[in-house]
């Protein structure tokens, strides 16, 4: 059996946006046969994940301070992937992109010297769309560049999922797609809110790429006749600042009524937003970020839960005609609030369409093929 591991700042104590999505891509190398390791920290001490048991590799010191998860946290990854290949051999060592430093230049150099291949996923390709956010944004990533193209000898390919690529820093690149790990998703059952109205969810960790300031911007531009048929339910913690940006648009605009924020949800209280929610809210501001086209995670997790919803731009893995889904240009703006409401009454009145998404989610966009695909498995 072929040994894998899995380098990616993994916390086990805070929340992080992709945790789903690291769980369903390591669920679908073990299901490819292979022998499953994965990096983890819990702010004391970095761990490697196997079978269900976390092993402790490094003490980490300073886990406290502020930015730490942006600054040494990727050092204490990268010596915990050191000090791990000094005492086992890896077939193939999957890294999600990320800042490097010389540290991590010497972290692939070993990889490399014990024979391992190298492949590193670009989850947001092109990455130069990533650093157009301040001056400091701009050196930080311009520096990480510079590391990357002294490492990038030492990779076997990219996987990237974006824009189209064959190639990357002079080295072989592939695309690939986000996929989803449907039987950990629950089925929505759909129970229809007390209020009778119509709700929509918007779920996310709240940051400028979702767009959700379109939405609070088309719900008031709604006559209030339709207006009052509709709830807006926001739910996530902050991630870039936009949460309170957000909150304080509702309340210029007086929509309060129709806006309303739960902050972080999970268990039980997650399944009970989800099983009020007419349609879903995915992602409506990547062309912020220069993507017209994107693999969006939240799309996928809704089409598992059988939760129809409303898109911006393009889908690799979602035809245009898809009945359960309603696509709005992506750009800046308000989204058609009153062809998203026929949209949700429509939906309301086909029983069949949960049933049809799950199955859609298990044939199309399965972690496995993306995995599959990236190992270069037969």
């Amino acid at each position: 059996m072929k040994t894998f591991l899995y380098v990616i700042k993994y916390p086990l104590d805070d929340q992080y946006s992709i945790k789903k999505k690291v769980d369903g891509q390591v669920a679908a190398a073990g299901a490819l046969g292979l022998d499953v390791w994965q990096t983890a920290y819990d702010r004391r001490q970095t761990y490697l994940l196997h079978q269900g048991e976390k092993q402790p590799v490094k003490r980490i010191w300073l886990g406290r301070m502020p930015g730490y998860l942006h600054t040494k946290a990727f050092l204490d990854l990268f010596d915990t992937v050191e000090r791990t290949l000094r005492k086992q051999h890896f077939d193939v060592v999957y890294m999600r992109h990320c800042p490097i430093s010389p540290k991590g230049i010497r972290m692939m150099r070993r990889i490399a010297k014990a024979g391992s291949q190298l492949v590193v996923e670009i989850p947001s390709f092109p990455l130069e769309n990533e650093g157009k956010r301040n001056v400091l944004r701009r050196l930080y990533w311009a520096y990480s560049q510079h590391c990357w193209k002294r490492a990038a000898k030492y990779v076997t390919r990219f996987v990237v999922i974006g824009g189209p690529a064959d190639s990357y820093l002079g080295r072989p690149a592939m695309n690939i797609d986000n996929g989803v790990d449907v039987e950990a998703i629950p089925l929505r059952q759909h129970e229809p809110a007390a209020d009778g109205k119509i709700h929509f969810l918007a779920l996310a960790t709240m940051a400028r790429w979702h767009g959700f300031d379109r939405l609070i911007q088309g719900v008031a531009q709604l006559p209030p006749e339709l207006r009052q048929q509709l709830v807006v339910d926001m739910v996530g913690s902050d991630g870039d600042g936009s949460l309170p940006r957000w909150q304080q648009l509702t309340e210029d605009l007086g929509m309060q009524e129709h806006i309303r924020f739960h902050g972080y949800q999970t268990g039980k209280a997650l399944d009970a937003v989800f099983a009020a929610a007419d349609v879903g809210i995915c992602s409506l501001g990547l062309h912020r970020h220069g993507y017209q086209t994107a693999s969006h995670l939240k799309l996928r997790e809704y089409t598992a839960r059988g939760l129809p919803f409303v898109y911006a731009g393009q889908d690799p893995s979602l035809p245009e005609e898809a009945p359960f889904c309603l696509r709005i240009p992506a750009d800046d703006t308000p989204v058609p609030m009153e062809e998203a409401l026929a949209f949700a009454l429509r939906m309301r009145g086909q029983e069949e369409i949960p049933g049809q998404m799950r199955r859609y989610a298990r044939e199309h966009m399965s972690w496995e093929a993306p995995m599959k695909k990236a190992l270069q498995m037969q």
